[in-house]
């Protein structure tokens, strides 16, 4: 995304239900960083109430392995 300031970015970071298109969690970040993805996933089994659930969760990454 890019910034009012040339040459600046921003990071969408998105986790989409890819069956209903539901939303799960995002948040932008000035940075790419294998810790926000990482936070991000956690926050999003969280939200989901997945801590529990025995069924693997499938993860598919668009532009890269953040």
């Amino acid at each position: 995304m890019p910034a009012s300031i040339k040459g600046k970015y921003y990071y969408l970071y998105l986790i989409l239900d890819l069956y209903s298109k539901k939303i799960i969690a995002w948040e932008v970040y000035d940075r790419e960083s294998a810790e926000y993805a990482s936070r991000l996933m956690r926050r999003a089994i969280m939200s989901e109430n997945r801590t529990k659930d025995k069924k693997p969760l499938v993860l598919h990454s668009d532009y890269g392995s953040p």
